[in-house]
Protein backbone atom coordinates (compact mmCIF):
# COMPACT_ATOMS: atom_id res chain seq x y z
CA UNK A 1 0.00 0.00 0.00
CA UNK A 2 1.19 3.56 -1.10
CA UNK A 3 0.16 6.25 1.97
CA UNK A 4 2.39 9.03 1.48
CA UNK A 5 3.09 12.25 -0.27
CA UNK A 6 5.69 11.46 -3.35
CA UNK A 7 5.35 8.33 -4.10
CA UNK A 8 5.21 7.28 -7.66
CA UNK A 9 1.75 5.40 -7.58
CA UNK A 10 1.61 3.89 -11.30
CA UNK A 11 5.31 2.11 -10.19
CA UNK A 12 3.27 -0.32 -9.09
CA UNK A 13 -0.27 -0.22 -11.31
CA UNK A 14 1.92 -0.16 -14.46
CA UNK A 15 3.71 -3.44 -13.35
CA UNK A 16 -0.12 -5.36 -12.58
CA UNK A 17 -1.39 -3.93 -15.59
CA UNK A 18 1.77 -5.29 -18.00
CA UNK A 19 1.27 -8.82 -15.92
CA UNK A 20 -2.94 -8.63 -17.49
CA UNK A 21 -2.09 -7.51 -20.77
CA UNK A 22 0.84 -10.51 -21.61
CA UNK A 23 0.27 -12.04 -24.64
CA UNK A 24 0.23 -15.42 -23.52
CA UNK A 25 -2.16 -18.41 -25.32
CA UNK A 26 -4.21 -20.95 -23.41
CA UNK A 27 -3.40 -24.33 -23.71
CA UNK A 28 -6.47 -25.97 -24.84
CA UNK A 29 -4.94 -30.06 -24.00
CA UNK A 30 -4.94 -29.51 -20.18
CA UNK A 31 -9.13 -28.89 -20.10
CA UNK A 32 -9.56 -31.85 -17.42
CA UNK A 33 -6.47 -31.32 -15.61
CA UNK A 34 -6.79 -29.27 -12.23
CA UNK A 35 -3.70 -27.27 -12.57
CA UNK A 36 -4.37 -25.36 -8.99
CA UNK A 37 -2.81 -27.55 -6.86
CA UNK A 38 0.60 -26.58 -8.48
CA UNK A 39 0.29 -22.75 -7.83
CA UNK A 40 1.80 -20.88 -5.08
CA UNK A 41 4.90 -19.65 -4.19
CA UNK A 42 8.17 -21.65 -3.94
CA UNK A 43 11.48 -20.72 -2.47
CA UNK A 44 14.59 -22.01 -3.49
CA UNK A 45 16.80 -20.01 -1.18
CA UNK A 46 19.59 -21.99 -1.72
CA UNK A 47 20.53 -21.50 -5.46
CA UNK A 48 17.62 -18.29 -6.36
CA UNK A 49 15.21 -16.01 -5.53
CA UNK A 50 11.48 -17.36 -4.00
CA UNK A 51 9.21 -18.01 -7.59
CA UNK A 52 5.78 -17.30 -8.06
CA UNK A 53 3.66 -19.86 -10.03
CA UNK A 54 0.01 -19.29 -11.30
CA UNK A 55 -2.28 -21.02 -13.55
CA UNK A 56 -3.45 -18.82 -16.55
CA UNK A 57 -5.39 -19.80 -19.43
CA UNK A 58 -4.66 -23.18 -18.48
CA UNK A 59 -1.09 -23.82 -18.36
CA UNK A 60 1.31 -22.60 -15.20
CA UNK A 61 3.89 -19.48 -15.30
CA UNK A 62 6.56 -18.96 -13.07
CA UNK A 63 7.83 -15.57 -12.55
CA UNK A 64 10.36 -14.56 -9.85
CA UNK A 65 10.27 -12.39 -7.29
CA UNK A 66 10.94 -9.84 -6.10
CA UNK A 67 11.41 -8.37 -9.84
CA UNK A 68 10.88 -4.45 -10.87
CA UNK A 69 9.56 -6.24 -14.21
CA UNK A 70 7.44 -9.37 -13.21
CA UNK A 71 5.97 -9.70 -16.59
CA UNK A 72 9.70 -9.51 -18.83
CA UNK A 73 10.10 -12.86 -16.42
CA UNK A 74 7.58 -14.81 -17.11
CA UNK A 75 8.28 -18.09 -18.08
CA UNK A 76 5.34 -20.12 -19.83
CA UNK A 77 5.46 -24.05 -18.36
CA UNK A 78 3.21 -26.82 -20.39
CA UNK A 79 1.95 -29.55 -18.51
CA UNK A 80 3.58 -32.97 -19.71
CA UNK A 81 2.56 -35.88 -17.18
CA UNK A 82 1.78 -35.79 -13.50
CA UNK A 83 3.58 -32.86 -11.19
CA UNK A 84 6.18 -32.43 -14.28
CA UNK A 85 5.93 -29.67 -17.09
CA UNK A 86 8.21 -28.08 -19.51
CA UNK A 87 9.29 -24.87 -19.86
CA UNK A 88 8.40 -23.16 -23.03
CA UNK A 89 11.05 -21.45 -24.79
CA UNK A 90 10.71 -18.61 -26.18
CA UNK A 91 12.39 -18.43 -29.47
CA UNK A 92 11.09 -21.73 -30.70
CA UNK A 93 8.21 -22.47 -28.80
CA UNK A 94 9.73 -26.17 -27.71
CA UNK A 95 10.03 -27.22 -24.57
CA UNK A 96 13.45 -26.78 -22.39
CA UNK A 97 14.01 -28.03 -18.39
CA UNK A 98 11.50 -29.92 -17.07
CA UNK A 99 9.97 -28.19 -13.40
CA UNK A 100 9.18 -30.85 -11.26
CA UNK A 101 6.91 -30.67 -8.10
CA UNK A 102 7.56 -32.61 -5.12
CA UNK A 103 4.87 -34.31 -2.64
CA UNK A 104 4.85 -35.19 0.54
CA UNK A 105 4.08 -38.68 2.06
CA UNK A 106 0.45 -37.08 2.28
CA UNK A 107 0.47 -35.78 -1.37
CA UNK A 108 0.71 -32.36 -0.88
CA UNK A 109 2.89 -30.64 -3.44
CA UNK A 110 6.47 -29.52 -0.88
CA UNK A 111 8.55 -28.04 -3.65
CA UNK A 112 9.60 -27.53 -7.06
CA UNK A 113 12.60 -28.20 -8.79
CA UNK A 114 14.04 -27.03 -12.15
CA UNK A 115 17.23 -27.89 -13.68
CA UNK A 116 18.76 -26.07 -17.02
CA UNK A 117 21.69 -28.10 -17.68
Amino acid sequence: MVNSQGVDVYKYSDQIFSLLNKNITADTTTKNIDLSMYKGRYDNYTWSDEVAIVQFKGRLIMFGLPANSPADGIRKCQYIKRDTFGRIRPDDKTLGEELIFVREENCKIKNARSFSN
